[in-house]
């Protein structure tokens, strides 16, 4: 088992936390409303979160209850709610890694080819050999391989 699975399960665990009512919620917000909810977390204020976001506090304040439940929830489980925010905006991700196969740049081209081979075939097996003596052969190979 290798790093990359002990974080799977990891945040597996978590998921099975993330409540109906935290999922309900956020599924019913927009952008901007989950944006406001995070900013909710470091002030009081409605209009100061509002400003933070580049919104209007008048826009906050007409937004249904459950805007103001969100950030209740999200105070209460906020490792869920990142899971569930980096969820939501993964498309967005890699369609931003993926237009990077049509920069100007060769290097940035090269680069991006690069990283979407390793997501989706994993990375090259890179193979020591390590000789003891007595002529015994050491090999290290990558996590999982035999």
């Amino acid at each position: 088992m290798n790093q990359f699975d002990l974080s799977r399960i990891a945040e597996q665990r978590v998921e099975t936390r993330i409540s109906d009512e935290l999922s309900g919620l956020l599924d019913k917000l927009t952008v901007n409303q989950i944006r406001y909810c995070v900013a909710r977390q470091t002030t009081t204020e409605l209009g100061a979160a509002a400003l933070e976001c580049g919104l209007q506090p008048s826009t906050v304040y007409n937004w249904p209850p459950e805007v103001e439940e969100a950030v209740r929830v999200i105070a209460r489980d906020s490792v869920a709610t990142a899971l569930h925010l980096r969820r939501r905006c993964l498309v967005e991700a890699v369609a931003v890694k993926v237009a990077g196969l049509r920069s100007e740049d060769e290097k940035v081209r090269q680069a991006v080819a690069s990283e979407l081979i390793n997501w989706e075939l994993g990375l090259p097996v890179q193979r020591s050999d390590v000789r003891a003596s007595g002529g015994v052969v050491f090999t290290v190979l990558p996590p999982g391989e035999t």
